[in-house]
């Protein structure tokens, strides 16, 4: 795949373009669509070449948006970030959007609407296997299942005390 492989501005616009995501929105599902990523404007023409744009997500008293990692660190899993997992995790069987693996540092806690919510800001779109078994509902939702499941592990081990390593920690 060479040079293609390392542009992550090209699979990001590819992670958009994902089946799912392309139906919901033919649909005029959008607003399902853009309820925990950020709006994706394609990409734009810079001094540096094309860069993608995408909404700038704010915290509640409008300064750039909070990881979850942060979050996590600072509150723990507490009431609201349970709830605001809960609320993500539900999104993601419901669309059946795929993700990579879910990291706390590719979440952020923004406000759209005034509401409080989880958005996916990195790890959009799935490897090349599964993105071409994303055809079949049943595998597509198995994927996302086990992507969950390595989420709330994740959790538990950025809340923990990371006497492991995550990549021993990460075996489901």
């Amino acid at each position: 795949m060479g040079k293609k492989r390392l542009n992550d501005n090209l699979q990001e616009l590819e992670a958009h373009e994902q089946t799912v995501i392309q139906h919901l929105l033919k649909q005029g599902q959008e607003d399902l669509v853009w309820a925990h990523l950020p709006r994706f404007y394609g990409q734009t023409a810079t001094a540096q070449g094309p860069a993608n744009e995408s909404e700038f997500l704010t915290n509640p008293e409008g300064g750039a948006a909070e990881t979850f990692e942060h979050y996590l660190t600072r509150a723990g899993f507490d009431g609201t970030a349970q709830a605001l997992v809960e609320e993500f995790t539900d999104w993601l069987q419901r669309t059946g959007i795929l993700t990579r693996n879910l990291l706390p540092h590719n979440l952020v806690l923004g406000v759209r609407n005034e509401k409080l919510r989880l958005f996916l800001v990195d790890g959009l779109g799935a490897p090349l296997i599964p993105s071409l078994l994303s055809t079949s509902r049943n595998w597509r939702l198995h994927y996302i299942d086990r992507r969950i499941r390595r989420f709330y592990k994740r959790i538990e081990w950025e809340i923990g005390d990371r006497e492991e390593p995550w990549e021993l920690s990460q075996k489901l």
